[in-house]
């Protein structure tokens, strides 16, 4: 506690008179907090949304474009896993178009009826989308600003 004091005032120029030390002794620890909720950003506030640093399918391009709007991924891993998990749903998605295409199940006058080799790839693709997204936190719900939309309600 007293290092997150320490922290945001040593970055405040408002309070370089008073100590963290100081300010933690004395009990002001609320005022901390109310100063440290005053700094943070709303995502809805945020600047327009990157561009994927590679090239990606319709598919990948709107899960993107989606996912940075609603959360802010601003750290070097997070943005590469996100960029894995919709290169692959890119692959999932050409891999669906195949199988619609060529049918769930291929037949074969050598070896039969079979499924088609494609369906393993697309599950694999698609299982590693969610558990990518699962591990980067984007599982919960967005945070959105608190209270009611304006123009909901007539007075």
């Amino acid at each position: 506690m007293l290092a997150l004091c320490l922290a945001f005032f040593c970055s405040n120029p408002n309070h370089h008179r008073e100590t963290a030390a100081s300010v933690y002794e004395r009990g002001k620890i609320s005022q901390f907090f109310t100063l440290m909720v005053t700094k943070l950003q709303v995502v809805g506030d945020a600047p327009p949304a990157a561009k994927p640093p590679r090239k990606l399918g319709r598919h990948g391009e709107n899960l993107w474009r989606t996912i940075m709007t609603e959360y802010r991924i601003e750290d070097a891993g997070g943005i590469e896993m996100l960029l894995s998990a919709c290169q692959q749903l890119d692959r999932a998605e050409s891999c669906r178009e195949i199988i619609d295409k060529d049918g769930e199940i291929i037949r074969n006058k050598k070896i039969g009826a079979r499924e088609h080799p494609l369906l393993k790839h697309e599950l694999a693709a698609r299982s590693f989308v969610v558990r990518t997204l699962q591990r980067l936190g984007l599982d919960v719900e967005a945070v959105k600003p608190m209270g009611r939309p304006a123009g909901m309600w007539s007075t």
